[in-house]
C-alpha cells in the first residue's frame, strides 16, 4: 500500500507531459481517493495500474495513448462505482465594477464578455451560462440594447441563468440593513421587467468575492424570498452548510472550496471525493470562468468538459447551473452543519481605506432615508405627489457604490473618483427632494400670524441670501426666505422618535441690534439661543449671517415652529466693564447638569470625565482619553489598503497643540474647546463641544492630511484613542439590522453606527464611541479606538491627500436597551433640520407629528417610504433589537384601511403576525431579532 502510494505521487509530478498522462493518472488519483474514502473494494485493481504506468512511463519515457487505452479497459469495473458522482461546471464570468479601471473599461469588459457567451452558445447547445450584478444588465441596457434580445432569448431556453439578487456584488459589513434591503427591491423591480422573469426566480445570492458576511444576512435574505447563498471567503474547511441568524431564519449555502475565477482541469476533479463524501451528496459545484476582468469560459473550457465526460473512471461532468446545484443540494439539506453568527474577518483596511468613500456612503445612506421618510409623510397626507423614480436613480448610484472593491477602497484613483462624482448626484437628489418635501408642509402649516404686510421692510436683502449654504456639510440649503426683524422657521425632526434638542439657524442680513433678538415657539413660549460665531459670517456679495442655536423638542417624524423676532424693548444695553489687570489661564472644562469634563491645558486630553448622577469617574488621569494618535503600521502583509498592518510606532499628538477658544458657562446651549495640533506634515483642527442636558462629547474635526505611505516601510494612520476607568470584556457592536457582542481584538473591527464597552459592573454606566463617516473599531485592554485615515499606498498610491472633515462622539450611557443605542448614535447623521420660510395660511398647526411609535417595544423603525410598486401604499420596515417578542404601535395621520405582511420586494405578500389596525393606529407584532416589511393602505 504505501508503495503505491509513493508511486502515484512519482506520477503526479509528470501530469504535465501531456494530454494522456493527465488523463490516466487524473483518474487514478481519482479513484484511488475514492476507495479510501468508500471502500469500494477495488484496491488490488487500482494498485496494480498505478504500478503499470509507473513501469511503462519508466520503461519508455512516455505515456501514450496505448497505454491509457489499454489502463482504462482494466480499470473498468471501477466505471459505475465512480460515475455515481457528477460534477456541476457552472459558467460564470466575475466582472468587477470599476476595481482597477473606470467606469467606461467596466463597460466594455461587460459587452465584450457577454458577446463571446452568446457566441458560445450558437456553437455548443449543450453550454449554459450564469450572471449575477443588476449593474450589467443596466450595462447592456444602455449601451448594447440589441444585445439584450439574445440575452432574453438564452434565459426562455434556460442556458443563461441570472443569478442577480443585488444590484452589485457588494460590501456585507458597512451598507446599513436598508441598503441590503433596497439592493434587493430594485434589482428584483428592474430585471423582472427588464428580462421578463417572474420575482419568485430571484433565489439565489451569489456573493464569491465579498470581503466578510454580516450576522442578519440570512434574516435579509429569508425576508427576500432567497433561499440560497454562494460564498468563497471568510469560512474555513466547510462547504456546505445551513446558515441562520439569531432570528432563526436559514440559507443554504455553498463556500467554494476551488474559489471561482477557475479553468477547467483535472484538479477540482479530484475535489469531489472528498466533498461528497463530507456532505452525504452525489454532485459538487465548479465555477470556471476567466474573471475580475471579465472574460468568462473559453472555447477550450467546454471542449474540456465534453471531453472529460467520456473518461471511464471520472464522475460525471455536467454543464450546469447554480440552482440546478442548490436543488439537489437541498435533497440532502439534513446532512449539513448548521453555522451561526457573522462570517468574518477578512481585509481590516477595507473599513477605513479611502475614507471619503465611507464618507459618502454614510451621508448618501442617511439623507435619503430621511428624503424618502419626509415625501412619504407629505404623500400620506396627500400634500405631494412620491418621487419613487428619482429616489430609484438615486439608490442605484448608492448601491453601485457599495461594490466590494468600491466601497471598502480597494480600488485605484479612477475608482475614487467615479464614485465622489456618483455621491455627488445622491446628495442632489436627497438634499433637493428633502427640502421639497419641507417647503411643501410647510406651505400647510398656518403662519398667518406672522405675514408681512407687503409694503413692509421693501429695502431688504435679506430673501434669497444664503442659495446653496450648508450643502457643504451636506445639509439643505440655508436660504433666506423672509425679511424684516420676525423671521419664521420650520424645524423638522427626521428621526421615528421625539427629541428635545439644539437646531442649528442661520440667520441671513438681519439689520438689528443683536442684543434685542430672542426666539419663540408656535405658541410664544420663549426658546433658549445662542449665538455661535463671535463676529458676523460673510457670503457673497454683501451677504452675511448669524449662526445661531435654538433649543427646541420636535416630535418623531415632525416639525415645529421656530420665530425670530426682536425686542426694541430691550434697547442697547452698554456695561462697564473694567481692564483686565490680572492675567488668568483657565483650567478647561465642559460641565453641564449631567457630566464634568477636563482637558489637560497643554495638549487637550481628557484627564477627567465625571458622571454626576453618581459621581463616578470614568477616565485615569495617568491615560488620559480623547488622544489623536500618529501610527506607522508595517506593511509585511502587502496588499496596504486591504490589510491594516501591525502597528510599530505609536505617536501621541500633544506636541504643537495650541487651544485657541474656550466657551463655557452653564447657561451656554453648548460649552466648547477649540485647537489645533500639527504633526508630521499634517495638521488638525478640532472643536469639542458638550451640548446642555447631555452625556455626549462631540469632537468637530478638520484635517489636513499630507502623509504618504512608504512602500516595504510604512502606512501612516490617524487614529483616535480612549481607554477607560473601568474593566471591560466584551464590545457591542451595531450591524445591519441589530447589534452583536465581540471579544476584544487588537485588529480593527467594522460597525455601522457605534460601538460600546461593555462596563463589566453593569450598574455603571459604560463609553461608547461613533462617528458620522467612519467604520473601522479597535478594542482593547480597556479602550476603544477608532481609525480616521490611512495613507495605504497600493493599489491608489495618494488615497488620502488633501482636506477632510469628520465627527467623533464620545458617549457616556446606561447598559439600556440597544434600541436606545442605536437611536442615539443615529442623531449625528440625522440632525434636526431648520428651514426658513415664507410665512402663509394654512391648515396644519404650528408643531405637529406625521408619525408616532405610542408603543415602541424592541423595535427600531429602518424605513417609512412609499411602495414603489404601489405609490398610493406606504412601506414601513422595522427590526427587533433584544431577542424578544415585541409589540410596537405607529400612529399615522391618516385612517388606515388595510395592511399586509410583505417581503423586502414590497409586493410579495408573506404570512406574518397579526397586525391589529385601529383607525390611524397599526400594531406589529415582530418576532425577536426579525425584520418586518409592512405594506399599508390608507383611506
Amino acid at each position: 500500500m504505501e508503495k503505491s502510494k509513493n508511486l502515484l505521487k512519482s506520477l503526479i509530478q509528470i501530469k504535465e507531459q501531456g494530454y494522456w498522462a493527465d488523463r490516466i493518472i487524473s483518474q487514478l488519483e481519482y479513484a484511488n481517493e475514492s476507495e479510501r474514502l468508500y471502500s469500494f473494494g477495488f484496491k488490488e485493481i487500482i494498485d496494480k495500474a498505478i504500478t503499470t504506468v509507473y513501469e511503462v512511463n519508466k520503461t519508455e519515457g512516455a505515456i501514450t495513448k496505448k497505454t491509457v487505452i489499454k489502463c482504462e479497459k482494466d480499470l473498468l469495473p471501477l466505471s459505475e462505482y465512480m460515475k455515481r458522482f457528477t460534477l456541476i461546471c457552472v459558467a460564470h464570468a466575475h466582472i468587477d465594477m470599476n476595481w482597477m479601471w473606470r467606469f467606461d473599461e467596466t463597460v466594455s469588459i461587460t459587452i465584450d464578455t457577454f458577446r463571446t457567451m452568446l457566441d458560445l452558445m450558437d456553437e455548443y447547445p449543450e453550454f449554459t451560462f450564469s450572471q449575477s450584478q443588476a449593474s450589467v444588465y443596466r450595462i447592456v441596457e444602455e449601451h448594447d440594447p440589441q444585445m439584450l434580445k439574445q440575452i432574453k432569448k438564452r434565459i426562455k431556453e434556460g442556458r443563461w441563468e441570472v443569478t442577480a439578487s443585488t444590484w452589485v456584488e457588494a460590501d456585507k459589513n458597512m451598507p446599513s440593513g436598508e441598503s441590503k434591503a433596497k439592493h434587493i427591491l430594485y434589482t428584483k423591480k428592474y430585471l423582472s421587467k427588464l428580462l421578463d422573469i417572474p420575482y419568485s426566480s430571484f433565489d439565489l445570492d451569489y456573493e464569491p468575492d465579498t470581503f466578510g458576511h454580516s450576522l442578519n444576512d440570512p434574516e435579509v435574505l429569508a425576508n427576500a424570498g432567497i433561499k440560497y447563498y454562494y460564498h468563497a471567503r471568510a469560512l474555513n474547511k466547510i462547504a456546505a452548510y445551513i446558515w441562520q441568524s439569531p432570528s432563526g431564519a436559514e440559507v443554504l449555502i455553498y463556500n467554494d472550496p476551488t474559489h471561482y475565477n477557475g479553468k477547467i482541469s483535472t484538479t477540482p476533479v479530484l475535489l469531489v471525493p472528498s466533498f461528497t463524501y463530507d456532505t452525504k451528496h452525489d454532485t459538487m459545484m465548479y465555477v470556471y470562468g476567466v474573471g475580475d476582468h471579465g472574460g468568462g469560459p473559453s472555447r477550450r473550457d467546454l471542449e474540456r468538459i465534453l471531453d472529460m465526460d467520456k473518461w471511464p473512471i471520472w464522475p460525471n461532468i455536467r454543464f450546469g447551473t447554480y440552482r440546478s446545484f442548490f436543488q439537489t443540494l437541498e435533497k440532502t439539506r439534513e446532512n449539513l452543519p448548521v453555522v451561526k453568527g457573522e462570517l468574518n474577518f477578512i481585509f481590516t483596511g477595507c473599513y477605513s481605506s479611502q475614507s471619503k468613500i465611507k464618507k459618502g456612503n454614510k451621508y448618501s445612506e442617511a439623507l435619503l432615508n430621511e428624503a424618502e421618510a419626509l415625501s412619504a409623510a407629505s404623500s400620506i397626507n396627500n400634500i405631494m405627489e412620491y418621487p419613487a423614480k428619482k429616489y430609484e436613480s438615486a439608490w442605484e448610484k448608492l448601491l453601485f457604490n457599495q461594490f466590494h472593491d468600491i466601497l471598502t477602497g480597494s480600488g485605484k484613483a479612477d475608482t475614487r473618483e467615479y464614485a465622489m462624482g456618483e455621491y455627488q448626484k445622491v446628495f442632489a437628489t436627497a438634499n433637493v427632494q428633502r427640502s421639497i418635501a419641507i417647503r411643501e408642509i410647510s406651505k400647510n402649516i398656518d403662519l398667518s400670524d406672522y405675514i408681512i404686510a407687503k409694503d413692509d421692510e421693501l429695502m431688504t436683502v435679506s430673501e434669497g441670501a444664503g442659495v446653496g449654504y450648508g450643502i457643504q456639510d451636506l445639509k439643505i440649503s440655508q436660504v433666506c426666505r423672509g425679511r424684516g426683524p420676525t423671521r419664521v422657521f420650520t424645524v423638522f425632526n427626521p428621526s421615528y422618535f421625539s427629541r428635545n434638542e439644539n437646531v442649528r439657524i442661520d440667520v441671513w442680513n438681519w439689520d438689528y441690534d443683536i442684543k434685542t433678538m430672542y426666539f419663540t415657539d408656535g405658541n410664544g413660549r420663549k426658546l433658549n439661543f445662542q449665538i455661535l460665531n463671535d463676529n458676523i459670517s460673510r457670503g457673497w456679495g454683501g451677504q452675511y449671517y448669524y449662526t445661531v442655536l435654538v433649543e427646541i423638542e420636535v416630535q418623531s417624524l415632525g416639525y415645529a415652529t421656530c420665530i425670530l423676532k426682536s425686542d426694541p424693548n430691550k434697547g442697547i444695553s452698554y456695561s462697564y466693564e473694567p481692564q483686565n489687570r490680572i492675567i488668568q489661564f483657565p483650567d478647561y472644562v465642559l460641565e453641564n447638569d449631567k457630566v464634568k469634563v477636563c482637558f489637560n491645558p497643554v495638549n487637550a486630553s481628557i484627564t477627567s470625565y465625571i458622571d454626576k448622577s453618581t459621581d463616578t469617574e470614568y477616565i485615569n488621569p495617568e491615560k488620559p482619553a480623547g488622544i489623536f494618535r500618529y501610527i506607522e503600521e508595517n506593511t509585511l502583509k502587502k496588499m496596504t489598503s486591504w490589510i491594516v498592518g501591525r502597528y510599530m510606532n505609536i505617536e501621541e499628538i500633544t506636541k504643537d497643540v495650541k487651544i485657541t477658544g474656550y466657551k463655557h458657562g452653564e447657561e451656554l446651549l453648548r460649552q466648547s474647546i477649540t485647537y489645533t495640533a500639527k504633526f508630521k506634515s499634517s495638521e488638525l483642527n478640532v472643536t469639542v463641544y458638550l451640548d446642555k442636558n447631555s452625556c455626549d462629547l462631540v469632537y468637530d474635526v478638520s484635517c489636513e492630511w499630507k502623509e504618504f505611505g512608504q512602500q516595504d516601510q510604512y502606512i501612516p494612520q490617524l487614529n483616535f484613542h480612549v481607554p477607560f476607568l473601568y474593566d471591560c470584556d466584551k464590545y457591542k457592536y451595531e450591524v445591519p439590522f441589530g447589534t452583536c457582542i465581540r471579544e476584544q481584538a487588537d485588529d480593527d473591527r467594522p460597525s455601522i453606527g457605534f460601538v460600546l464597552a461593555m462596563n463589566n459592573n453593569v450598574k455603571d454606566k459604560s463609553f461608547m464611541l461613533y462617528s458620522d463617516s467612519k467604520y473601522g473599531y479597535r478594542t482593547q485592554e480597556n479602550s476603544l479606538s477608532l481609525t480616521l485615515i490611512r495613507g495605504s499606498y497600493d493599489p491608489d498610491p495618494y488615497p488620502e491627500i488633501g482636506m477632510h472633515k469628520f465627527m467623533i462622539v464620545i458617549g457616556l450611557t446606561d447598559l439600556n436597551s440597544n434600541k436606545s443605542l442605536i437611536e442615539n448614535a443615529s442623531c449625528i447623521l440625522h440632525p434636526l433640520i431648520s428651514m426658513s420660510v415664507k410665512p402663509q395660511k394654512g391648515t396644519l398647526p404650528k408643531e405637529g407629528s406625521f408619525l408616532k411609535v405610542t408603543k415602541p417595544g424592541t423595535c427600531v423603525i429602518s424605513a417609512i417610504k412609499m411602495s414603489d410598486l404601489n405609490p398610493d401604499k406606504a412601506v414601513v420596515r422595522l427590526y427587533e433589537t433584544e431577542n424578544k417578542i415585541s409589540n410596537t404601535t405607529i400612529c399615522f395621520n391618516r385612517k388606515i384601511k388595510g395592511a399586509k405582511h410583505v417581503l423586502v420586494d414590497e409586493i410579495t405578500e408573506v404570512l406574518g403576525s397579526k397586525l391589529i389596525i385601529d383607525k390611524d393606529l397599526i400594531t406589529i407584532t415582530v418576532n425577536p431579532c426579525c425584520i418586518s416589511t409592512v405594506l399599508i393602505d390608507f383611506e
